[in-house]
């Protein structure tokens, strides 16, 4: 048939094949010598088969950038002048694999007029070829870049709220301390920043920050290093909350120490105070603090517990033996004297488990604040005391009144 259709044809058909096409919708010409063949115009069924597949494909298209006629299948629709993932389907039709098709560079693919119409339509941009075909421009931005840019502007967005930077809405109360690190467990807007931030902070980390988010976290202080591929991760030297609310928490005990043993720089709380050099009984409690237990457990001979310089200053001013261990921290020596109320304190005697430390240390009152929860670093972000070292020069000494041949007197607890 083909034959019989073409322009120069000799082929003709007779009289009854005649009928039968005529009865097929097959339009017939009639030459000069009263014969007839096949008219050249009449329409291929391959022809209308690309027409369909046309057709189909404009509807995808259609609906895949919520075109005026698309039904809503795609939610949400691919922002217009952007291709979809390569992986993207809608309608049943391998949009995204098509796309790709049409925008490689040594592409073969073509688009029909009506899915060049809908391209279009969706802000997507073609290139024309010679034999005046058209496909993708190779330049179109692909939707997973905008994906990147939207997920650094979320990223930015929730750095700007854990640390209450301008434009924030106060979700996160309290805020991180600017300049440190949240906690791994640390979550805000349904965000596992802490998770995150930790995971750009290691040293071999592959993670890496948007452009956005790069300048959220240096306006909260947090130093960004520079990779030889240009991009931006954080420095694993960044200091963690976790340590500041350590410090704070040294602050707050050895506030409570000032205070029962009324130091320079107490309220007036404890009445009467406990006699300096002893230990309160068990049941102690000051600031809402129980600071007998806390200082029996930590003069226990098998103690796990430790005190931070902050606290062993306060607690070498107040005449409390500390003792050092082999990692360098400290307790309180079991030998120190505890406060019997029925008798009166009595001197602190023999210390012979190990090194003492008896010096008194000058503490200033006005750095030490009335913390009473971890979460009170905030309200001391900008205090210089935080950024110099307060720690006690704690060498190891054996008390005056302790000799080589001395025989401890301490009663029986």
């Amino acid at each position: 048939m083909t034959y019989l259709a073409g322009t120069d044809t000799i082929g003709r058909v007779g009289p009854q094949e005649a009928a039968a096409l005529v009865n097929a919708g097959i339009m017939l010409r009639q030459h000069n010598d009263g014969t007839r063949s096949i008219h050249p115009d009449t329409p291929r069924a391959s022809q209308m088969v690309k027409n369909t597949v046309d057709q189909i494909n404009s509807m995808a298209i259609i609906e895949a950038y919520g075109l005026p006629g698309h039904t809503g299948t795609a939610q949400p629709p691919i922002l217009h002048g952007h291709l979809p993932s390569s992986i993207y389907e809608v309608l049943k039709t391998k949009l995204g694999q098509r796309m790709a098709d049409l925008v490689r560079k040594d592409t073969k693919s073509r688009v029909g007029p009506q899915e060049a119409a809908a391209l279009v339509g969706a802000g997507i941009k073609l290139r024309q070829h010679r034999d005046g075909t058209a496909s993708i421009d190779p330049t179109t931005p692909r939707a997973s870049e905008l994906d990147k840019q939207i997920t650094d502007y979320a990223n930015a967005n929730v750095v700007i709220e854990a640390y209450q930077l301008p434009g924030h809405t106060g979700t996160a109360q309290p805020p991180i301390l600017p300049g440190h690190l949240p906690s791994q467990t640390y979550q805000v807007l349904g965000t596992k920043l802490g998770q995150r931030m930790h995971a750009l902070a290691k040293d071999d980390t592959e993670s890496r920050v948007g452009p956005q988010e790069a300048a959220a976290l240096i306006n909260a202080g947090i130093t960004l290093r520079q990779h030889s591929n240009g991009t931006w991760s954080i420095d694993p030297t960044t200091p963690k909350a976790s340590q500041l609310d350590k410090q704070i928490t040294d602050y707050a005990k050895a506030n409570v120490v000032i205070e029962a043993y009324q130091l320079p720089g107490h309220t007036g709380t404890a009445q009467p105070p406990i006699p300096r050099g002893h230990l309160p009984n068990v049941a102690y409690e000051v600031l809402g603090t129980k600071l007998g237990q806390r200082m029996h457990h930590l003069a226990a001979k098998d103690t796990d517990s430790r005190v931070g310089p902050q606290e062993a200053t306060a607690l070498i001013n107040a005449g409390i033996t500390l003792r050092a261990h082999s990692d360098g921290t400290w307790s309180i020596h079991p030998d120190v004297d505890r406060l019997n109320p029925r008798r009166g304190p009595r001197a602190a005697q023999n210390a012979t488990t190990g090194p003492a430390v008896t010096e008194t240390a000058t503490t200033d009152p006005s750095t030490q604040p009335t913390l009473d929860n971890p979460y009170a670093c905030t309200a001391w972000a900008h205090l210089p005391e935080l950024h110099q070292n307060h720690a006690p020069s704690l060498q190891p000494a054996v008390p005056a009144h302790t000799t080589a041949n001395s025989t401890s007197t301490h009663r029986k607890r």
